[in-house]
């Protein structure tokens, strides 16, 4: 997504905008600015492991609780100048409900492998947040 692109979610009057399974990167800020109260947290991601076929990514989100969410997992050759992945390319996506205390642990596999040097990051679905941790 260009700079430009990003420049129309600006719009103070505009709410619940879903950007999903975009490509966003190499913006030279941040590729998602998160809103401090929002919830759910961004992802954090606890273990990535990629063979030839398919990537094993572990992590833990938190939200409100007994709630419906999505994640959204990509890879990124590089972090952006900040030190963070960003959404280069989608490699998957799946859907979750959190618990009674709204968390989540998740331990998804996807059928597709990821470069070695490559960063796997992840975004929730259902609200504006900045990606995970690399």
């Amino acid at each position: 997504m260009r700079r430009a692109d990003l420049e129309r979610f600006r719009d103070r009057t505009s709410t619940n905008n879903q950007i999903v399974a975009n490509s966003i990167h190499d913006n030279g800020s941040p590729a998602i600015l998160v809103v401090p109260s929002a919830s759910p947290s961004p992802p954090n991601l606890t273990s990535v492991t990629s063979s030839g076929t398919a990537t094993e990514i572990k992590g833990v989100i938190f939200g409100a609780p007994n709630t419906n969410y999505g994640l959204q997992f990509f890879a990124n050759p590089a972090t952006d100048p900040f030190g963070y992945a960003e959404g280069r390319t989608l490699l998957g996506s799946m859907t979750f409900v959190t618990d009674g205390n709204g968390r989540f642990t998740f331990d998804e596999v996807l059928p597709v492998s990821v470069a070695i040097g490559e960063y796997v990051t992840s975004t929730a679905m259902g609200q504006i947040l900045g990606f995970s941790t690399v």
